[in-house]
């Protein structure tokens, strides 16, 4: 685990990637910040996406989600310093998965 992380951002060498698989950043207890925008072709979230960062206050970007059609369980579960999320960018989600933004 990165557990000084705070912040993430110009993550461009990832515009690629198209699934995000299980358990990304998970643990990240120190991170505040992360910047998604390079994620603008990612489809499907798996398992875990961002999970038990609790430190976590800003999401930025959440716009580049805008393709995403599946989200697994546990998405951003346990953020507890989240301040806001922005979530009109998951228009094309058809279920909301369990443990989604759980404490």
């Amino acid at each position: 685990r990165c557990s000084s992380l705070k912040s993430i951002s110009n993550m461009f060498s990832l515009s690629n990637v198209t699934d995000i698989r299980d358990f990304f950043l998970w643990k990240f207890s120190s991170l505040e910040f992360i910047d998604l925008s390079c994620f603008a072709n990612v489809k499907v979230i798996r398992n875990n996406f961002l999970p038990q960062c609790s430190s976590l206050k800003s999401i930025s970007s959440m716009s580049a989600l805008s393709n995403v059609t599946s989200i697994d369980e546990h998405t951003l579960g346990q953020c507890s310093s989240l301040e806001s999320v922005d979530f009109s960018c998951f228009s094309k989600l058809t279920t909301i998965p369990s443990y989604f933004l759980t404490q």
